[in-house]
């Protein structure tokens, strides 16, 4: 089964505020969206990083 999920919504996160979302929901993978800079997720987190160009969809 696979869904389309959509995210629309324009917040910026500090990185403190992040990483506290992150540490409470324990994530097995972290799909940076709506950033310049994905390729530095890798060095904030120890989760897997899984990395989508625009246009590629991401199955669930």
């Amino acid at each position: 089964m696979s869904r389309k999920i959509n995210s629309r919504g324009y917040y910026n996160s500090e990185i403190a505020t992040l990483k506290k979302v992150i540490k409470k929901l324990k994530p097995g993978k972290i799909v940076p969206i709506h950033t310049f800079h994905p390729d530095k997720y890798s060095g904030l987190f120890s989760r897997k990083i899984v990395q989508i160009s625009d246009g590629e969809v991401f199955v669930v």
